[in-house]
């Protein structure tokens, strides 16, 4: 595998990463197993958004990196919040 194929299926797995972490946060939530206050919460959408970030930054499809700036700076704001209580 050449150079360029690895650094292009290290982005494809740091995609699908991100995604796994932020539907993950999502269900842990909606099964009642975390609370959106837990600290855990926001790490876990903010890890996911910086992923997802890097891999469309990566492929040059900005949309989603906007979408995903958005997202973690929301992770930002609830990490504080937890931190702070």
């Amino acid at each position: 595998m050449t150079g360029k194929m690895k650094q292009k299926t290290f982005i494809e797995i740091l995609g699908w990463a991100g995604i796994g972490l932020i539907l993950t946060a999502y269900l842990l939530v909606t099964l009642g197993l975390l609370t959106p206050q837990a600290v855990i919460y926001p790490l876990l959408n903010g890890a996911g958004a910086v992923f997802l970030i890097l891999s469309s930054w990566a492929k040059r499809d900005f949309q989603p990196v906007v979408l995903n700036a958005a997202w973690l700076l929301i992770a930002v704001i609830g990490i504080t919040a937890s931190l702070l209580e």
